[in-house]
């Protein structure tokens, strides 16, 4: 008679999948935040006729107190800004930046990003905080 080998159990090995699903769940936590301008710690002034708006669909411009520029949440160079903007804008079939100014920006800055917006022939809107009406 053969004798008959005995199997060793089968074992599932899980570190690859856990691997992946941290990967996966930190990619999704860096763009849910690169979205919204309020991450990048940019307070957007108020105005009786500002109203809430969507950012999902537009490129998001946002000029922090300090001046610094950010294109959809990475850090972007002044003088690579208008290049920046024509690639996060290139294929969009209806191409707007939404510029998210702080309160504390300096006139100038903001400026420039509304003009580098516009030169990449985009649609340029300016966010702001909805006030109470009185």
């Amino acid at each position: 008679m053969i004798p008959a080998r005995r199997r060793s159990p089968v074992a599932v090995n899980i570190i690859p999948l856990v691997d992946v699903l941290v990967v996966l769940v930190f990619f999704l936590l860096v763009t849910l935040k690169a979205g919204d301008p309020r991450s990048l710690h940019v307070t957007p002034p108020g105005a009786a006729s500002g109203s809430a708006s969507s950012l999902a669909a537009s490129v998001v411009l946002a000029v922090d107190a300090e001046g610094a520029l950010f294109v959809d949440g990475q850090p972007v160079a002044s003088a690579a800004l208008g290049e920046a903007l024509r690639s996060a804008l290139a294929g969009k079939p209806d191409p707007e930046v939404v510029v998210a100014a702080d309160r504390r920006a300096r006139t100038g800055d903001t400026v420039r990003a509304l003009d580098a917006a516009a030169q990449a022939g985009a649609r340029v809107q300016i966010q702001v905080l909805p006030e109470p009406r009185r």
